[in-house]
């Protein structure tokens, strides 16, 4: 996996947009109205390219520094899989 992140910041409020490239497995099925699975598939593997978008949101003192961060994801996509998504995180520092 390949990972790069770029970050700017203004007091408690940062936005941060990542660039990761992974593999990823790709799976699919068909259900039909009734609810019986039809063209089922699984198990292609591949490589994609990952752009979260996060807004970041610090607080907490100068001993615990925990944040929360949200926002899209967007993807260069192998075969069918999906463009878009969303990315969300909280940590403890």
């Amino acid at each position: 996996m390949l990972f790069r992140a770029a970050s700017a910041g203004v007091r408690r409020w940062a936005l941060e947009v990542d660039a990761v490239h992974h593999s990823i497995e790709v799976s699919r099925r068909s259900v039909l109205q009734n609810g019986a699975v039809f063209g089922s598939f699984s198990g292609a593997e591949g490589l994609t390219w990952e752009f979260p978008v996060m807004s970041k949101y610090k607080f907490g003192n100068r001993r615990v520094k925990p944040f929360v961060e949200a926002g899209p994801s967007f993807r260069l996509p192998p075969g069918n899989s999906s463009l878009f998504g969303v990315a969300k995180g909280a940590a403890r520092l």
